[in-house]
């Protein structure tokens, strides 16, 4: 897996988001290692959307990149996304899930986007 994506950190944190929903701890602890974590590599992912306007692989790149590390993760949320844009996109996917993870997913997602907009309105 690390020849194959290297380049391709937003892909890889939807494949460690996977591996995290599913329990495959043989994932994450040899694959969320190798992961080269370039934030300014990360934003241009969200932001040219090559993932991110899917809500599905943007909440399963969040999970990953939690995964990876919850402290990091929080401050790239903060730095490369529009918080009130990503939690909309959220929301609005809710109806669609239809399995029990995509379920859990998006509202655990939604719970930390929500929780980081809080913080940031007490700033």
């Amino acid at each position: 897996m690390r020849e194959g994506w290297p380049g391709e950190i937003g892909w890889s944190l939807v494949l460690a988001g996977i591996a995290a929903i599913t329990h495959y701890s043989l994932i994450e602890k040899t694959y969320l290692q190798s992961i080269d974590l370039q934030e300014n590599v990360l934003a241009q992912w969200f932001a040219m959307r090559s993932g991110g306007d899917n809500p599905y692989f943007l909440a399963l790149a969040l999970k990953g990149l939690q995964r990876y590390n919850k402290h990091t993760a929080h401050e790239i949320e903060r730095n490369t996304l529009s918080l009130s844009d990503t939690l909309h996109l959220l929301k609005s996917a809710r109806p669609s899930a239809i399995t029990a993870y995509s379920i859990q997913l998006l509202e655990e997602t939604t719970q930390e986007i929500e929780k980081l907009l809080k913080e940031e309105d007490g700033r």
